[in-house]
This record gives C-alpha cells, sequence and structure tokens, in this order.
C-alpha cells in the first residue's frame, strides 16, 4: 500500500512539474525583453544617439543629472524612438552612473538596433 502511494505521489508531482514549466514557458515567450547597455553623456545640446556599437549605444541627452531628470529623458527618447510607451523602458541598473542597463519590453533586440540606427542615419543627414 506505501509503494502504491510513492508511485502515486511521484506522477502527481511529475504532472504538477511539468504543468507549472509549460506555464513558465508560455510567460517567458509573452514577455520578449531586450536589455541594452547605454552610455548616457547629460548636458548634450540636444537629445541623441550618439554612437552604436555592437555591445552598447551611447545616448546624449539635454537634461542634467539630477534628482533623475536625465534618467527620465532618456527613457522617454527611447520609448518614442522605438514608438512605445514610457511603460515599456525601464533602467534596471546604472540610476546614478553613466553606465546604465535598460530593458524594453515586447520589442527585439534587432528591431532596437534598427530602429536605433535609422534615427543615428537620419540625425546625420539633417544635422
Amino acid at each position: 500500500m506505501v509503494y502504491y502511494f510513492k508511485i502515486l505521489h511521484f506522477y502527481s508531482t511529475l504532472h504538477s512539474r511539468e504543468k507549472s514549466d509549460q506555464n513558465m514557458k508560455s510567460t517567458m515567450k509573452n514577455q520578449n525583453k531586450t536589455i541594452l547597455k547605454v552610455i548616457v553623456k547629460p548636458r548634450s545640446t540636444e537629445t541623441k544617439i550618439l554612437e552604436i556599437d555592437e555591445e552598447k549605444i551611447k545616448f546624449g541627452v539635454k537634461a542634467v543629472p539630477r534628482k533623475g531628470k536625465a534618467n527620465k529623458e532618456l527613457v522617454k527618447a527611447i520609448a518614442e524612438l522605438l514608438k512605445i510607451p514610457t511603460s515599456k523602458v525601464e533602467i534596471i541598473k546604472g540610476h546614478k552612473t553613466h553606465e546604465k542597463l535598460v530593458m524594453i519590453q515586447n520589442i527585439s533586440k534587432e528591431e532596437v538596433f534598427d530602429k536605433f540606427k535609422m534615427s543615428l542615419e537620419n540625425s546625420r543627414i539633417n544635422p
């Protein structure tokens, strides 16, 4: 009787783990997140992308780095360039430094870089 219970418990545990794994996979698919390394240069003449590299993106922001003003302007600029709500852009690391990790939801890294490169090329054409 104990042996039967152990087998039954094993199968019910295995089944519940499979379900939780499936739920986790579907959640991860729905949460397409891109994390970028961004270097911020505050007190720039205008807010724009200065440089794009394979590893990082350099942004110039007009705001001063006081009370999170430069961070807010960076988030707003990224959201406007990608045409997404600011709620989908979040600084996850580096709130008080020039080097930041920025998470962007519901957009792929390739799409982000394509849009940023287009923006950089347009700013070079129209200074």
